[in-house]
């Protein structure tokens, strides 16, 4: 475990962060990346990042801020109406290797995106479609449900997008809750990777996925 984070006060910046009125980001997206940064260490600006699920951004550009090296990071949002909250938070910074891309995540498994992250980083929905009820939002529910394809899907797409020896950091609860072992789940469908829970932030475990060189 590489430590944990419960408050802001290890942050050494605010942001303040342009976002839909119905959907609120949490500490979780803000707090990840201070940690995932310290597991990664130095990086040099041909590192590739991809923030999965990206929404308006939070992940990546508090990555962004952590390890100012990097140069290259891709945001891939299902949800178009992210679009201009990502690009209002884009103006924060000084990269043009910043990109959005509206689409969903089923398109890492194919080229150009395919194998070709260095780095991978996502809060992804923590429930199941079926565990819980919906929201009036649509844009909220999709958030905290996975509606839009299974948690196996999406961790596949994941493991799809990372190079050789990559990496991949996500915030994940245990489903202890629901009769389900996240991790249990996740050594299954990346069988071929390592993967290890590095962190507890706030009850959420951040979980590092390395695959094999």
């Amino acid at each position: 475990m590489i430590g944990r984070i419960e408050t802001l006060e290890e942050k050494r910046y605010t942001q303040s962060y342009s976002q839909p009125e119905s959907y609120r980001f949490c500490q979780d997206s803000v707090l990840a990346p201070l940690l995932i940064a310290r597991d990664l260490g130095a990086v040099g600006a041909s590192t590739r990042v991809l923030d999965l699920g990206a929404g308006c951004g939070v992940m990546g550009l508090e990555l962004a801020h952590a390890l100012p090296a990097l140069e290259k990071i891709d945001f891939l949002e299902i949800q178009a109406e992210f679009r201009s909250h990502f690009e209002a938070n884009r103006g924060t910074t000084a990269s043009e290797g910043f990109r959005f891309l509206e689409g969903h995540w089923k398109t890492l498994a194919h080229a150009p995106l395919a194998a070709s992250y260095d780095v991978v980083i996502s809060n992804p929905p923590y429930f199941h479609a079926d565990e819980g009820s919906l929201g009036p939002d649509s844009l909220s529910n999709r958030c905290r449900f996975f509606l839009d394809d299974s948690f196996d899907g999406y961790m596949r797409s994941v493991r799809a997008a990372l190079k050789p020896g990559g990496r991949a950091y996500l915030l994940v609860k245990t489903g202890e809750r629901h009769g389900r072992d996240t991790l249990v789940t996740l050594r299954t469908i990346v069988w071929d990777c390592e993967v290890e829970s590095i962190a507890d932030i706030r009850g959420t475990d951040l979980v590092k996925i390395t695959a094999p060189d």
